[in-house]
């Protein structure tokens, strides 16, 4: 594979974690209708659906990473 697979993984995955931790909590706290307990169960659910997406490219981006021509990357 080559590094820019492993680039848009890393890009993707960014992505998630912008959108979904940052975006899309601090967004829920402008809803006035949720209830509390509501609103902490889809807390929950989103951030573990995050997390699952994360886990999942976390692997493909490390999958890409070793498969390729290892003298294009730099481990600082």
């Amino acid at each position: 594979m080559t590094p820019i697979i492993s680039k848009g993984l890393a890009g993707v995955w960014a992505g998630i974690v912008i959108g979904g931790s940052l975006i899309a909590a601090s967004a829920k706290f402008q809803v006035t209708t949720l209830s509390t307990p509501q609103f902490l169960e889809v807390e929950r659910a989103q951030f573990h659906w995050v997390g699952v997406a994360e886990a999942a490219l976390c692997a493909a981006l490390l999958i890409s990473v070793f498969l390729s021509d290892r003298s294009r990357f730099i481990f600082l």
